[in-house]
């Protein structure tokens, strides 16, 4: 079975100490759009599983060749760490939510994608 990651929210590597409060709020959207996109694989019979970030990744964990594609969250494409050189230059399939999509699970584009 093929894996993709979804990253939703800065990992630790930037030093930014997390809100407790705001990081409730996004694991919660997170497991939604997870869920809500593991149900559709299932139903649709696609090969992939998507699994949540640990929050505290590194790039070498977030790009581990487990996985076949990487999602990112808004909240976590905003990130500047997001736009650095080595990101950029990983071959594994990227593809950055916009805030609509994730916010109500609107899944069908990210299976299009992963399709391709």
């Amino acid at each position: 079975m093929k894996k993709c990651i979804l990253v939703w929210q800065v990992p630790v590597i930037e030093g930014e100490p997390y809100n407790p409060v705001e990081y409730a709020v996004h694991v919660r959207k997170a497991k939604k759009f997870a869920e809500a996109l593991n149900r559709y694989f299932a139903e649709k019979n696609m090969d992939y599983n998507c699994v949540l970030d640990k929050s505290a990744c590194s790039l070498d964990e977030i790009f581990s060749p487990q996985y076949q594609a990487v999602l990112f969250a808004p909240e976590a494409k905003t990130r500047q760490w997001l736009y650095k050189k080595e990101v950029q230059n990983e071959t594994v399939k990227k593809y950055y939510l916009e805030y609509m999509e994730y916010n109500s699970a609107q899944i069908e584009k990210v299976a299009e994608f992963l399709s391709e």
